[in-house]
């Protein structure tokens, strides 16, 4: 199931305040796992649900860019190698998985907002 980015907000806003009784959130079952999901869980599940790769880095993607991890929207291979990601999928790299997974969550988050509204 597809988290809405409304549900996401609101599991982020639920870990932080220790209430999980919200029955919309329950529904989200895979995206909550458990009560001891944090909210850096959260954003990521969220991510990798609208089709993001989170985790270890493919090296032909923003090869100008050190670091061990990535963040990136969905990509063909057709569309690799890319030196800083102006020429293909919209990628971050680093060494701070952590990290990145915020930074990509506030980009994701304000393209949504920006589309959803248009």
């Amino acid at each position: 199931m597809k988290p809405t980015l409304n549900q996401a907000h609101r599991a982020i806003e639920a870990r932080r305040n220790g209430v999980w009784d919200d029955p919309d959130l329950q529904a989200l079952g895979p995206l909550l796992n458990s009560v001891a999901a944090d909210v850096r869980e959260i954003k990521r599940l969220c991510l990798l649900a609208y089709g993001y790769e989170v985790g270890k880095r493919n090296p032909q993607l923003n090869t100008d860019f050190k670091g061990a991890y990535m963040v990136a929207e969905s990509y063909e291979d057709s569309e690799l190698p890319t030196r800083d990601g102006s020429n293909g999928p919209w990628c971050i790299v680093g060494d701070d998985l952590d990290n990145l997974i915020d930074r990509a969550f506030d980009v994701f988050d304000g393209f949504v907002i920006e589309n959803e509204y248009r």
